[in-house]
């Protein structure tokens, strides 16, 4: 199931809404995940539209 939540991960990376990085951590290799304002902006409008899209929709 951990490499599905990193494909989700990968996707939101590539279409710009994340930034993306390999860190050494005590613990050992990690993934640092950064979501910068603006982006996180452009994913509330995307979300809110495709909510809109979805209220229109008979989803019945």
């Amino acid at each position: 199931m951990r490499h599905l939540a990193f494909s989700y991960i990968d996707i939101l990376a590539r279409k710009g809404y994340i930034m993306k990085r390999k860190v050494i951590t005590d613990e050992g290799p990690g993934t640092l995940i950064e979501l910068i304002e603006k982006d996180l902006v452009k994913y509330r409008e995307t979300v809110n539209c495709l909510r809109e899209i979805l209220k229109t929709v008979d989803c019945k």
